[in-house]
Formats: C-alpha cells, structure tokens, sequence
C-alpha cells in the first residue's frame, strides 16, 4: 500500500487497515501480550495497596492529629500511585503505538514482543517520551483550568506529538519537545473534531470491556491502537501534501 493512500481513506477504511495488520499473523498475539504487562503490574500494585489487611490500625485510638497525619499520608501515597501508574501506562502504551504505526506504513514490517514491549525504554525514545507526557499534561492542565473548550481544543491539537517526536527521532532531527508539540497542533489543524469522532466510534466497543471486566480490552485495545496509528498516517499525508499547495508557514 502507498502510504498517498492513506490521503483518501473514509473511517471504515482506516479502522479496514487497522484489522488487517491486527489479523497477520502473530501480530495480535504479541500486542494482547504487551497489553497484559502493564495490567498486570497496576493489579499488583492496587492489590498490595487497597487489599492489603489495614485490621491492625485503631482508628479509635487515634488523637485527631494522628488522624489527620494518617489521612494526609493515605494522600500522598495514592499521589505516588498515580504518578507511577501514569509512567507505566505512557510507556507501554507508546511503545505500542510505535510499533503499530510501522506495520500500518509496512504490513511485512517484522516484530518481536521485546521490539514492541520495550520501544521506549531506550536513550532515543525514553527520556522524550517523558518530557512529551509532562508538558501535554501541564498545557492541557491550563487549558481546562481557563475554560473547558481550551483545554480540549489543546488536548486534541496535541494528541498526536508522540507519533510526530517518533517521526523526528527516527529521521535523526533532534528537534526540542516544544517543537514537536507545535507540529502536533499545526497537524491537527481542521482534524480535531475527526479525531474526536473516531475516538466517539469506539464507545460501543468500551462498553464491551466494562461488561467483560476489562479482558475485551486485550482486542480492543491493540484495536484502537492500530486505528489510531492509521489516523496519524492519513493527517500526517494531508498535511504534508497541503503544507506543499499552500506554502505554509506554519504558524500555529
């Protein structure tokens, strides 16, 4: 497939695209599997968390000081939880979309479970990956804290910075990560509600995960994953192509 292809495609085609790569052979396997690493670390750490026995503490006992000393540590621990559970979801989940946005580009692109699962855990991918999550997650941050539309608007335009610094890695630009959330958003450009569209054509196949306690997602998952791969493939050919027609000077 020419990746001009992709310029043309309707929705159904890219979600076509996305389960053709997900049926070759292994493909799905190894996708479910990296899937099953992350969930399995959060259920160990939510058990050792919230089901360890807490018998052994008399709240009774307790003066309101030490009261509030417990609560304010139950806080911050749970604070510590979430950061963590964070870096585990960011770069599994990453790592995966990287992977699948090769075979989206090249259906014989080969892979192994480590290729996928370990992606970002290099000096290339790692250290950026993590500076990506923390200035999406400041920007968007503000943006909901001014007014909700912003905030949205600002968490789709920079929905695609993890495939953009993928893409500028990988060609050896060394561009700063402030940059690659500006392509991201300048790319988005007139495809914002597109995403969110697509992403909103998925809700009956989350309410199959809720319904089956989370093990339809190790097919939805790595289902969505691909789709999404797809979707950046077809915005990156539009805009590469209309930034061309245009001259473009990409002002945001």
């Amino acid at each position: 497939m020419n990746n001009e292809d992709f310029y043309y495609m309707s929705r159904p085609e890219l979600k076509a695209v996305a389960k053709d790569r997900l049926h070759k052979k292994g493909v799905w396997s190894k996708f479910a599997l990296v899937s099953l690493i992350p969930f399995a670390v959060l259920a160990f750490i939510g058990f050792s968390t919230y089901l360890a026995p807490a018998a052994g503490i008399d709240f009774s006992s307790m003066d309101p000081t030490q009261l509030m000393d417990y609560y304010r540590s139950e806080v911050v621990d749970s604070s510590r939880q979430a950061v963590l559970t964070n870096l585990i979801e960011i770069f599994f989940v990453t790592g995966m979309s990287f992977s699948a946005l090769d075979l989206v580009r090249n259906r014989d692109h080969k892979i192994t479970l480590s290729s996928v699962a370990f992606r970002c855990f290099n000096s290339r991918y790692f250290w950026s990956v993590l500076g990506v999550d923390i200035l999406v997650y400041v920007a968007t941050s503000l943006g909901y804290a001014l007014l909700i539309i912003p905030g949205i608007l600002l968490s789709y335009g920079l929905s695609q910075a993890y495939f953009v610094l993928y893409d500028a890695r990988e060609h050896g630009d060394k561009r700063d990560l402030f940059a690659v959330l500006a392509e991201s958003y300048r790319m988005m450009r007139g495809h914002k509600f597109d995403f969110f569209v697509l992403e909103l054509s998925f809700i009956g196949w989350l309410m199959l995960v809720l319904i089956t306690a989370g093990l339809a997602y190790f097919w939805v998952g790595p289902y969505m994953t691909f789709t999404e791969a797809a979707f950046y493939e077809q915005v990156r050919v539009r805009y590469n192509r209309d930034q061309k027609l245009r001259g473009d000077d990409g002002a945001l």
